[in-house]
């Protein structure tokens, strides 16, 4: 009994080495982090929070698009006017992106459209929906910058309408 359990386990152990004969590659594709500015464009934002506040984003392009001939990809961002006290602004959303010309060109342009929800460590902590647009160019093969319209729509006599401009690196 213990040889053809030792057989067995063997057998088992040749199946499972070959399913993982080579490791994969970890790099991180398709995903974009990006930093800058978002100003408040709406008097009760810059009112709780200030005039200008640190933008940080990161996103996520799918493999498959959405809408052909453009690109799919979830963003998350984050605005503080201070890190670790209240008043943090979190847009999650799907987007969609469409170029203008040829990567082979260079320094390609782009304009994105999304829609999802705006999280709100305001003083009611609440959830919003929310939409972003924007324009972007590709500085180079990973470096890209860009200029971003958030809007969402007004709760507890807060809205969350500002305009962001960044500079991103693109795995």
């Amino acid at each position: 009994m213990k040889h053809i359990t030792m057989a067995l386990l063997a057998g088992v152990a040749a199946v499972a080495s070959a399913q993982t004969s080579t490791v994969g590659d970890t790099y991180p594709y398709g995903i974009s982090v990006r930093g800058g500015i978002v100003f408040p464009i709406e008097r009760s934002f810059s009112d709780i929070f200030s005039p200008t506040l640190l933008g940080l984003g990161a996103d996520y392009t799918m493999d498959r698009p959405l809408f052909k001939g453009g690109e799919t990809f979830f963003s998350l961002d984050f605005f503080t006017s201070q890190i670790g006290r209240k008043g943090n602004i979190v847009p999650l959303m799907i987007n969609q992106r469409f170029y203008s010309n040829d990567k082979e060109m260079g320094g390609r342009t782009y304009g994105f459209i999304g829609l999802g929800v705006v999280f709100r460590d305001t003083p009611n902590n609440d959830a919003t929906f929310g939409g972003r647009a924007g324009a972007g160019l590709e500085l180079s093969e990973r470096l890209f910058t860009e200029a971003t319209l958030f809007l969402s729509s007004k709760r507890s006599g807060i809205g969350t309408n500002g305009i962001g401009l960044y500079v991103g690196y693109r795995f």
